[in-house]
């Protein structure tokens, strides 16, 4: 049980950073900047930092939650 949850803590911000790169490299880009354009950049932003920091709590050896 303790390995599945802890591939799951790199596995879904992985597999959501990939789908929202790839959803915003499919926009049309222009010199303005819609609405969507900046959801997708926050939700990269949020992936990035989830996936970050499991990555370093695993190095760190506590897990997630710090204990």
């Amino acid at each position: 049980m303790e390995r599945k949850t802890r591939m799951r803590q790199f596995a879904l911000p992985a597999l959501g950073l990939i789908l929202t790169i790839s959803g915003f490299s499919r926009l049309v880009g222009n010199e303005n900047i819609r609405a969507i354009q900046m959801i997708y950049l926050i939700m990269i932003g949020v992936f990035i930092g989830t996936l970050l920091r499991n990555v370093l709590a695993h190095f760190r050896g506590q897990g997630v939650s710090g204990q």
